[in-house]
């Protein structure tokens, strides 16, 4: 196992991780305040 393929599949695996944060936070945020996304 290569030092560039082990950073790489960090990084894929940070930025899944980032986006299914994103997601989560922005349906919590929706799900508590929906009448400001409605409009």
């Amino acid at each position: 196992m290569s030092l560039k393929n082990f950073v790489v599949d960090r990084d894929t695996a940070a930025l899944k991780f980032i986006k299914f944060s994103i997601r989560t936070i922005f349906i919590i945020f929706q799900s508590c305040d929906p009448l400001r996304f409605e409009s």
